[in-house]
């Protein structure tokens, strides 16, 4: 509470302006870079940007001996997706600040099944996707992320300097409705939702996403250092649709 109420210095102010600007000026290059697509952006990631850029600058003066920095997966180029972008931006700082770090690239969260609305048409007997039924999804649960985190801390001269794609493995959504209804023991169909409602339900960030991994989504090989749910497990666990 009393960082929260601390009196910021001007150089602080400076600073937390410029890379604010830095963010602005990035959403135009994406315009820019990205011709003929509707208009891309941060969309409210410059904040994150300045956040976070202090976080590094305070862990490099502090000579920090490890920073762990959980990413995404396709964060480690520009895709034109706001969220994405962001987390690719700060990768950047991070090396360029020379920090000792590692990066976790997180794939697509199992949680996101935990939507209302797909549970809702999942119990009715529908799998509904934002994404081809026959695309593949490289699947994480969010209780993988912490100990990928811990075994990084604990093995320093194993991670620090690199990349792990985490993601336990890889289905596509018809796979993942095949999963389901053996769980429930009832026929799940899959289907995939229109674009614009994709867009209308979910917004224009997300969409772009979906867009993205339809089009660009390919991913590398997981780390394999530590174990990872599987899916069937992670069903079970948060005993879905039940």
């Amino acid at each position: 509470e009393e960082m929260m109420n601390k009196e910021l210095s001007i150089s602080v102010k400076k600073r937390i302006l410029q890379k604010l600007n830095d963010g602005v000026i990035f959403e135009k290059f994406l315009n820019t870079k990205f011709i003929g697509q509707k208009r891309f952006g941060l969309e409210g990631g410059e904040s994150t940007i300045a956040a976070f850029d202090t976080i590094l600058s305070d862990a490099a003066d502090a000579g920090v001996a490890h920073f762990v920095y959980s990413a995404a997966l396709w964060t480690d180029r520009l895709t034109g997706v706001p969220h994405l972008d962001s987390k690719h931006v700060i990768r950047q700082r991070i090396a360029q600040l020379g920090l000792r770090a590692t990066v976790l690239e997180p794939g697509s969260f199992m949680e996101n099944l935990l939507h209302p609305q797909v549970l809702a048409g999942v119990r009715k007997g529908k799998l509904t996707t934002p994404v081809r039924c026959d695309l593949l999804q490289p699947l994480v649960a969010v209780a993988d992320v912490g100990p990928a985190a811990v075994w990084c801390f604990q093995h320093p001269e194993q991670s620090v300097g690199k990349v792990f794609p985490l993601y336990g493995e890889p289905l596509t959504p018809r796979k993942q409705a095949d999963a389901i209804a053996a769980w429930l023991a009832k026929p799940i169909a899959c289907g995939k939702l229109h674009p614009w409602l994709t867009r209308l339900f979910m917004g224009s960030d997300l969409a772009r996403m979906f867009a993205f991994l339809q089009r660009d989504g390919d991913f590398p090989p997981a780390s394999q250092h530590w174990p990872r749910t599987s899916f069937s497990s992670w069903l079970q666990q948060v005993r879905y649709a039940k």
